[in-house]
């Protein structure tokens, strides 16, 4: 079983900055076509599903005054998870990066993470294609409370994913409490056109975003596959 690895870093953190150097390293490097629709949030939040559940938020991670988040608000009474998902379609079986933007808040006496999670699927219909291999979470943060850009370490599919289920969670980790988690410039770029590597990941902190650019990273981990289609992680 392999895991692969990244890293995260607060927008607030002085050092980012410092990624301009490399970014220059790697200006020639083209935008890469984003697998996922509506990942910046512009005016709603289409696409995610179930659609009765995320809050389009008028809040950019960027500050820009055109564009928003999407918002999840979990107040279970138990330590559990709320997610919106979108299927992605496969081009083959090369690594998948996923990026993000996120935020989070707690309101009362609960702990919470906030994830990218990732089932792999045997046709282009999610919602009834049998989940194929091990579930995972590609990208966990410990709630971070200022808009944090994270970013996975290369994850290949299973022999066979046709599909991917991408899903945003927010994850209480304790009864009691509310979570409120804040998803912005969510990317998935197409195989074969992200930068990998060390420095891809610190130059990606300046030019990702598609538009304007930025990145960081998570900590991805494997998880037993899940038993019913789309079916919340454990905690």
């Amino acid at each position: 079983m392999s895991f692969s690895i990244g890293f995260s870093v607060s927008t607030r953190c002085g050092w980012v900055l410092g990624a301009c150097t490399a970014a220059l390293l790697l200006a020639g490097v083209g935008s890469a076509q984003n697998l996922v629709m509506n990942d910046d949030f512009d005016v709603s939040v289409e696409f995610w599903a179930p659609d009765t559940l995320p809050i389009f938020v008028a809040e950019d991670w960027e500050g820009d005054p055109e564009s928003g988040s999407l918002r999840l608000a979990n107040e279970s009474p138990t330590a559990t998870n709320i997610l919106v998902s979108q299927c992605v379609v496969l081009a083959g079986t090369e690594p998948l990066i996923f990026e993000g933007a996120f935020r989070s808040a707690i309101s009362g006496d609960t702990t919470g993470r906030i994830r990218i999670g990732v089932s792999w699927r045997t046709s282009t219909d999610c919602d009834v294609a049998t989940a194929l291999g091990d579930y995972l979470f590609a990208v966990t943060l410990d709630a971070p409370e200022d808009w944090t850009l994270a970013t996975s370490g290369p994850i290949a599919p299973p022999e066979g994913a046709v599909a991917a289920d991408v899903q945003l969670i927010a994850s209480k980790t304790s009864a009691g409490g509310l979570l409120t988690a804040d998803f912005d410039a969510i990317y998935v770029p197409e195989p074969g056109s992200a930068v990998s590597g060390a420095l891809g990941a610190v130059a990606l902190l300046t030019l990702r975003r598609r538009r304007s650019g930025a990145a960081g990273g998570g900590t991805p981990g494997r998880f037993p596959p899940a038993s019913e289609t789309r079916k919340p992680p454990e905690v």
